[in-house]
């Protein structure tokens, strides 16, 4: 894979402490948004262009068309982050195996930080999202090609929304990358760009509304961790309450230089509020990282949510917390008539030790975004059993 950096970039910018060391690995482009000239560091392109960071990318881009086609990865940086090497070589590695169309690099704890979803968890290697913020959004060529028009549209609010959209059409997520972090040092809104958006009279709050109203209403206002990978020895996949709890152990640091409204925030997007990105398992990329059979969307949805068991007609709950293996296993509750699961007509359904359909659960509904599925064990009316996601 070929990587580009293009780097919107001004006088005060840090990019000295950090760029030398990459050369090797990936071009850089210098997008002056100033009087800057760093021509001494050698970039393999440098330009003058005025406006925001994404109207600057985009005038850059259409300027010299050629280069979309030249490059598979656009990294689109602001000039007051700090990229370890580490973590720069991390990623292109990890792009150049799994090839994601969207992803980005965690934040440090002690960083200014807008949206708390990007910070470093010390339990993570990484986390899947439908989220990735406009600081440092690393694209494949055919995402950015889609989303370049909409620079200009959301020059600097709202354009994260039209990427959410973008997902759901591809059927990807982003990956966020809790192993290679990176320092954002100024705080939030006070660069020079953001002077040049209320130069330019650009209405943020208005833009981002619109962007919601034109792409972001059938996700509703949330954005979610949809999974996270461990990185531990015994690497794995998590969901649900399992990284909820895992995520607490990792959140010292953030609590300590962002406090708990922050952790609180982290933990509360883990919740999946419709059956969209829920079906992440059957994504293209998520199963290459995962290394997993094929699994359907309606197979995923189930997949990654947690569940209670239980009877509506009896109003008992036999089990708190139940999940579905991609196997057909039922985890958390060994009974003969729930011994194992599987889709059927896209409805869920038990089944026997003997193999026999137990239950088949053909009325869904959401309760305050939570999924529930009801349906009569063995055809009996009288005998309502329930799943529901907690």
């Amino acid at each position: 894979m070929k990587h580009l950096l293009i780097l919107r970039c001004g006088e005060r910018s840090i990019h000295r402490s950090w760029i030398n060391r990459i050369r090797d690995r990936m071009d850089m482009a210098f997008v002056y948004y100033d009087h800057a000239n760093f021509a001494d560091d050698r970039p393999t392109y440098e330009d003058y262009i005025e406006g925001t960071k994404l109207t600057g990318v985009h005038d850059f881009l259409k300027k010299y068309p050629d280069l979309i086609e030249q490059y598979d990865y656009f990294w689109l940086a602001e000039d007051d982050l700090y990229l370890p090497y580490k973590s720069i070589i991390g990623i292109i590695d990890f792009i150049d195996q799994f090839q994601p169309v969207l992803c980005a690099p965690s934040l440090t704890a002690d960083s200014y930080i807008t949206h708390p979803i990007t910070l470093k968890n010390n339990k993570l290697f990484l986390h899947g999202t439908d989220f990735v913020e406009c600081m440092i959004p690393i694209m494949h060529r055919s995402f950015l090609s889609k989303t370049l028009s909409q620079f200009i549209e959301f020059p600097v609010w709202g354009i994260e929304r039209y990427w959410q959209y973008l997902l759901w059409e591809f059927k990807e997520i982003a990956f966020i990358f809790d192993q290679w972090p990176i320092v954002h040092t100024r705080p939030v809104q006070s660069g020079s760009l953001y002077k040049t958006a209320a130069n330019m009279a650009i209405n943020l709050p208005a833009d981002d509304q619109r962007a919601y109203n034109l792409y972001g209403q059938k996700f509703g206002r949330f954005i979610n961790t949809l999974f996270g990978v461990t990185n531990d020895f015994d690497s794995k996949m998590l969901t649900g309450h399992l990284l909820r709890e895992k995520m607490k152990y990792g959140m010292e640091d953030i609590e300590h230089f962002h406090g708990e409204k922050a952790t609180a925030d982290i933990y509360m997007r883990t919740r999946y509020m419709n059956d969209l990105f829920t079906q992440f398992l059957s994504f293209p990329t998520v199963q290459k990282l995962l290394r997993m059979p094929y699994i359907t969307a309606s197979e995923s949805n189930i997949i990654v949510r947690d569940w209670a068991f239980g009877s509506l007609s009896e109003n008992k709950i036999w089990c708190n917390f139940m999940k579905f293996d991609p196997s057909g296993k039922v985890i958390g509750y060994n009974q003969n008539n729930e011994h194992s699961w599987k889709m059927v007509n896209n409805n869920f359904a038990f089944f026997s030790r003997e193999g026999e359909m137990t239950n088949l659960y053909e009325n869904v509904s959401y309760n305050e975004g939570c999924l529930e599925m009801t349906g009569y064990h063995k055809g009996d009316p009288n005998n309502i059993h329930f799943l529901k996601e907690i």
